[in-house]
């Protein structure tokens, strides 16, 4: 028998050619033009060959860009010690054959697309120490046979996989382990006590994942140097003997659900601590005076929390670069000492209930500070000229305080700033007898890219110079006593995307050259005193979103062209002196929601392609001067909530077609010429609470079923010809025959069908007879029953015969009916045929289905109808699941099971194609996506009470937008909301 080949050079050489071969995809050739034939396989490149034997020992092809598959044939390199193609496009499985790879000790195929479960036999490698997994697509379990003969093992890191199920304890086998990363994945269950028991551990990170329970207390055994348990589903008290673990230096059980105290000397043993995370859990109580002993920190976070009390003064102390205590209850003075932190970054503290005022010497603002957010607190006092010391500052919001005075002149020296949030306070203007200047102070911030001003007495003017703020893409200036005219350099700001001037004294015209910032999605002008056309020149902005014009004294008629304005979402021009017709290409605007021209001097009628606006749930036409009948095409209407044509000159009936608009609630017809009947069709609108029928010329009976069951008089008055119940305050109506009522049209519709089949089946029986009867002449006793008379069964007799229809006498069924064989008292045996008159039950069952979908499993429509299907439609966007989806049964639906991930790993939710662990800026990513999600879930609340308005679903998006821009471009990593 011939003895195996030895391995040797050229067995490396081949299989490393396997590998080239199995490449598909090499950006820069480097494989190609280098791997070749003739040459030494110890020259190529990623190749490592060792002294001794001059066989390959190592192979390093990281970040090349590849793409392919491993094939078996890299097996053969036995001598190889080290594996590295980190950073490359691999995918399918890793070959079993590299379980003879028996010197590997060292294994990273970590940010490639490799899937399926991990490999077994990776437990088989004698020596191997080191394995990355991190960042591909496995699945599956981690196999409890993966840690029979890995005691050599010293780091595992299988970070942003699709592993499930319970962290096996066997890993506590593993004593030589010293790194043990395994967050983003989808692991359950609890921490294995097993795991503490590893002496060597040094981190361990088990960060977003769907785990549950307390933290073990032997925790308190170990050295650690990094604890990550962040966005676990943990719950319970966090154990004391963690403050003990003096080799600590990252630590974050953030998004948990702990709760309880921090321990007062929580800091006496935590030397080498340099970052701190614990928001967003449920902690109580104050802030321990010992954190000044923590030297070595960094970044500290405690939002989100129940914190009371007051800052600790000996934060100050710190070195600190990152200070986040955001929506707490902490109360008494803010320490101004805390600005002066030379190292400090990123300073937040909003939603809470400090005092104080903001330091007002230079000294007192460290030239590093690039955040500050100090919304929605008692804060007093100015904004000083000494803020202007803080150079390198990005971001200030000081929204929701009590500061009054001025904007100060100096503030925009820090040529980074780019967010200005002041909104809310009691800030005046500079005024100078002739001209105030607030704005003058913020046209030189050349670098502002969102600045907020509302709800501020600044009784300024919008200078001429707001053009030269160009890279501006937020205004926000409503409710400020804003004075003048709109200055033509508007139309400058071509990055403008939301310009908000609501509630002011502007006057004079909406300038043309608003058309020029092309990227305008919100427009909001209303309530102000501006005159003249609205200018043609609105139709060329293509991405406007949101016109608000209500409130103001223009006049003229509405472009005919507004139609251009396809992603046009929100029309509110009412409470103006428009007139003329409205313009046919309005009705061609189909994703329209809400549409208000109210109170104005329209005329015209309204014609049949009003249907065209099928997306809309709000349609107020009213106190105009329309005329002419409805038209039918309003029933095609599916989700309008609120139609309002009170106060025309509307005539002619009313069509029963407006009884298909099943989301409808409010509905006001009053104040026209209307006549003929109340449609009967109404009596199927079961949402609609609201009816104003009043004013008009209708007759004959008012209904009296479905919503008319809660409408009172007030509904129908001044209609002189209506008749009906007392309780509407009209005549009674003369003629004694009323409507069915639903046990008759129950009969009309089942029963006198089935009555009909039966009597025809008898005539039929009777014919057969006759017939039979003829052709013999003298009938045998075989063919008697035939002439025998009809006999009729009470269905007690029926009863008895089949024991009670119980399915031993069930002979078989059909989609309408049961046939049952019973045993009449005589002896005589027959077969029954049961009618199935519950029909009607399977099409309500369907129909609940589409109720849910659409209004919630309570199935109420209501004025926020729309944001239930737009809550539906981002958490289809974005996790790619429909609610119909086979996963959601039981009481499990779409919201819920996006709501039960937001707690501990949105990630799990969201299409992979939108978001992975890999990206960059991933943490502000995941962030920005589940402040979405949040949204999402509550739009579809089950109640409509629950749910968010409809006008707030816009700004909370854009203020996550301003977020997810500012925290991309910033160069701090750590995510603080605004």
């Amino acid at each position: 028998m011939a003895a195996a080949a030895v391995p040797n050079i050229t067995t490396d050489e081949s299989a490393l050619i396997a590998l080239k071969a199995q490449i598909t995809v090499d950006p820069d050739h480097t494989l190609m033009n280098n791997w070749t034939i003739g040459s030494s396989v110890c020259n190529w490149v990623g190749v490592v060959c060792g002294v001794r034997h001059k066989r390959v020992v190592a192979l390093n092809i990281s970040g090349m860009g590849l793409m392919g598959t491993i094939p078996p044939h890299l097996g053969n390199l036995s001598l190889l010690v080290r594996l590295d193609i980190t950073n490359n496009g691999f995918h399918g499985t890793l070959p079993k054959e590299l379980v003879n790879l028996r010197r590997l000790r060292f294994i990273s195929v970590k940010l490639n697309n490799f899937g399926g479960p991990i490999p077994p036999w990776l437990g088989a490698l004698p020596e191997l120490q080191f394995l990355y997994l991190s960042n591909n697509s496995f699945t599956g379990t981690f196999p409890p046979s993966f840690f029979s003969n890995s005691s050599k093992l010293e780091a595992i890191n299988l970070y942003g996989n699709r592993l499930e199920g319970k962290i096996p304890p066997e890993i506590g086998n593993l004593q030589n382990l010293k790194k043990l990363v395994m967050e983003s994945n989808q692991f359950t269950g609890s921490i294995p006590a097993s795991i503490f028991n590893i002496s060597t551990l040094e981190v361990i990170a088990f960060t977003y994942n769907g785990l549950s329970g307390e933290i073990p207390q032997q925790l308190g055994q170990l050295k650690l140097e990094v604890l990550g348990m962040e966005n676990d589903g943990l719950t319970g008290l966090v154990p004391p003997v963690i403050f003990n673990i003096s080799s600590l230096t990252y630590v974050s059980l953030a998004n948990n659900t702990l709760s309880g105290s921090l321990p007062m000397d929580m800091c006496h043993r935590l030397p080498l601590l340099e970052e701190l995370f614990l928001y967003g859990n449920k902690f109580t109580g104050s802030l321990p005076s010992s954190i000044g002993n923590c030297t070595s920190l960094k970044r500290l976070s405690l939002s989100r929390n129940n914190f009371t009390g007051s800052i600790p003064q000996e934060i100050v102390k710190l070195g600190l670069e990152e200070v986040d205590m955001n929506d707490n209850s902490l109360t008494g003075v803010l320490p101004s000492d805390i600005f002066n932190i030379s190292t400090l970054k990123l300073l937040s503290f909003r939603g809470n209930h400090l005092t104080g005022h903001l330091p007002p010497s230079i000294s007192g603002w460290s030239p590093n500070i690039r955040y500050i957010s100090l919304g929605q607190n008692v804060l007093s006092g100015t904004i000083p000229d000494s803020i202007s010391n803080a150079s390198k500052l990005y971001a200030l919001v000081l929204s929701e305080n009590s500061f009054t005075g001025f904007i100060p002149d100096t503030l925009c020296r820090s040529e980074s700033l780019s967010l200005i949030n002041f909104g809310w306070n009691y800030l005046t203007s500079k005024s100078s007898m002739s001209q105030p200047n607030s704005f003058n102070s913020l046209m030189k911030c050349k670098n502002l890219r969102t600045l907020i001003v509302s709800y501020n007495p600044l009784s300024d003017i919008v200078p001429v110079t707001i053009g030269n703020l160009s890279y501006l893409e937020k205004f926000w200036g409503d409710n400020c006593s804003i004075v003048g005219n709109i200055p033509g350099a508007i139309g400058n700001l071509s990055n403008l995307m939301t310009l908000s001037l609501q509630d002011n004294y502007l006057s004079g015209t909406i300038p043309a050259t608003v058309r020029q910032s092309q990227k305008l999605q919100y427009l909001n002008l209303a309530g102000n005193k501006l005159q003249g056309f609205i200018p043609n020149t609105l139709c060329g902005l293509r991405n406007l979103a949101y016109l608000l014009l209500s409130g103001n004294q223009l006049y003229g008629s509405l472009p005919t062209c507004i139609g251009n304005l396809t992603f046009l979402r929100n029309l509110l021009v009412q409470s103006n002196g428009l007139s003329s017709v409205i313009p046919s290409s309005l009705w061609d605007i189909k994703d329209l929601l809400v549409l208000n021209l109210s109170s104005n001097s329209l005329s015209g009628e309204l014609p049949p392609e009003i249907e065209n606006l099928n997306v809309a749930y709000v349609i107020d036409l009213s106190m105009n001067q329309l005329s002419g009948e409805l038209s039918s095409s309003i029933g095609n209407l599916p989700n309008l909530a609120e139609f309002s044509l009170a106060q025309n000159r509307l005539q002619g009936p009313i069509p029963q077609s407006l009884g298909s608009l099943t989301s409808l609630v409010f509905l006001d017809l009053s104040r026209n010429n209307l006549s003929g009947t109340i449609p009967g069709s109404f009596e199927k609108l079961k949402y609609l609470k609201y009816l104003n029928l009043s004013f008009n010329k209708l007759e004959g009976e008012i209904p009296e079923h479905g919503p008319f069951t809660n409408l009172t008089a007030q509904s129908f008055m001044s209609n002189k010809a209506l008749c009906g119940m007392p309780r509407f305050q009209v005549p009674p109506c003369p003629h004694t025959h009323k409507r069915p009522t639903e046990r008759k049209m129950l009969v009309l519709r089942y029963v006198l069908p089935i009555a009909s089949v039966i009597l025809i089946t008898l005539v039929l029986v009777f014919v057969l007879t006759r017939c039979r009867k003829r052709k013999a002449r003298i009938p045998n006793q075989d063919n008697m029953f035939l002439v025998t008379t009809t006999r009729r069964f009470s269905y007690r007799e029926l009863f008895q015969a089949t024991s009670g229809f119980t399915e031993d006498k069930l002979l078989g069924k059909g989609s309408f009916s049961s046939v049952y064989k019973g045993t009449l008292s005589d002896g005589l045996t027959v077969a029954i045929k049961v009618f199935d008159l519950q029909i009607e039950v399977l099409f309500v069952s369907n129909d609940q289905m589409v109720l849910h979908i659409e209004y919630g499993s309570e199935g109420i429509a209501s004025t926020k109808g729309d944001v239930y299907s737009y809550g539906i439609l981002l958490l289809e966007t974005f996790s790619r699941k429909k609610p119909a989806d086979e996963m959601f049964v039981a009481e499990m639906s779409l919201r819920q099971w996006v709501k039960e991930s937001l707690h501990c790993a949105v990630i799990d939710v969201i299409d992979a194609n939108m978001l992975r662990r890999d990206d960059e800026h991933f943490t502000v990513k995941e962030h920005c996506v589940k402040s979405i999600m949040e949204l999402a879930v509550s739009c579809c609340a089950e109640s409509p009470e629950e749910r968010v308005d409809v006008k707030d679903v816009l700004t909370t998006l854009t203020k996550i937008r301003v977020e997810f821009l500012k925290n991309t471009q910033a160069n701090t990593t750590q995510v603080v909301r605004i």
